[in-house]
Parts: C-alpha cells; sequence; structure tokens
C-alpha cells in the first residue's frame, strides 16, 4: 500500500503508536505531498503524529489558508518548512497576523509574502519578540513606523535574530564605523 511504506520512523517511538492513520491521508491529499514528504513532517515534528484531521490539522490549514490568502501550493511550502505551524492554536497566529498588520502596518498581501519566506514569523512571541524589535526599528534606529513593514517583508529573518546579542551590537557597530 503506498500509504504504508517501510519507514524506520513508524516502526518504533510515540510515533508508531500515536499515528493516527486518517490523519496521515487527510495530510496527503490536502498538501498533495508523497510518502517522503510526510515522512519528513513526522521527523521533525512527531507530535503531529497525534494530531486529530477534523479538531486540529483541518481547523489550521483552512485558517492559514484563508487569513493569509494561500493558494494550495503556498500552503504546502509553509506547512513543509515549518511544520510545527500545524500544533498552533488558531488564535496565536491570528495574533501574529494582527501585530504585523495593526503594529508594522502590513497589508496580507505583505504578511503573506514575508511568512511565504520565513514561516516561523508565525511563532514568534508578540510581546517578547516582535514587538521589541518593532520599538528597536522605530525608537532606537529612527526608522519610519511605515518602512518597518518594507523591512520585514524585505528581510523577515530580521525578526528571528537576538535584539540584544545580534541586532543592537550590529546596529552599534555600524553607527559607530559611520561617525567616524
Amino acid at each position: 500500500n503506498n500509504l504504508e511504506p517501510g519507514w524506520d520512523l513508524l516502526q518504533r517511538g510515540p510515533v508508531r503508536t500515536m499515528l493516527k492513520r486518517p490523519s496521515l491521508d487527510y495530510l496527503r491529499q490536502r498538501l498533495q505531498v508523497g510518502p517522503s514528504q510526510i515522512y519528513h513532517l513526522l521527523k521533525t515534528h512527531t507530535r503531529l503524529s497525534g494530531y486529530d484531521s477534523c479538531s486540529k490539522i483541518r481547523p489550521v490549514l483552512d485558517a492559514l489558508q484563508s487569513r493569509l490568502e494561500l493558494s494550495c501550493v503556498e500552503l504546502r511550502k509553509i506547512i513543509l518548512r515549518m511544520p510545527s505551524l500545524l500544533g498552533m492554536k488558531e488564535s496565536s497566529f491570528e495574533a501574529r497576523i494582527d501585530f504585523f498588520q495593526r503594529e508594522a502596518g502590513m497589508s496580507v498581501l505583505n504578511i503573506k509574502k514575508s511568512v511565504l519566506k520565513q514561516p516561523s514569523l508565525l511563532q514568534y512571541s508578540v510581546d517578547s519578540s516582535l514587538r521589541p524589535k518593532l520599538q528597536f526599528f522605530v525608537d532606537e534606529l529612527k526608522i519610519p513606523p511605515e518602512f518597518v513593514g518594507k523591512i520585514i517583508e524585505s528581510a523577515p529573518a530580521l525578526m528571528g535574530l537576538s535584539l540584544s546579542k545580534n541586532l543592537r551590537p550590529k546596529a552599534k557597530s555600524i553607527i559607530m564605523m559611520c561617525s567616524m
């Protein structure tokens, strides 16, 4: 059977005992992926094997696709890169999308482009990661708020960098070099 390949991962450990066959079938059909891609999803996010397709996987995929206006291909790309998104509550990524719209002034299209480049944007904490970085750009670097969304869109990986160990020291170094 094409859905039951002899994967080592499924032969032992919690994945084998928790695997929900309907969820596996649903993911394969919804994302239009093969066994090797399902193997990759399970290997990188083992909790996925215990998610129910009706109560967990489908609502998250539907909400992501609808909220970010994603095509099926774009949805697949995001999930294959960041399968742990399937474990999030809808309200969690809604809060991040709202943050990008309200505080960073980004449109749904801008957010979509950013998330396609850096799916982990939907997992960063608003209060302890995203908002402090936004404030750093505006307050410390004096970047006008209307340009911060453009920065996030063009280089979304910046939002994953440490503020204290990476962004501030680099900005300070550049400022010092420019003032020479």
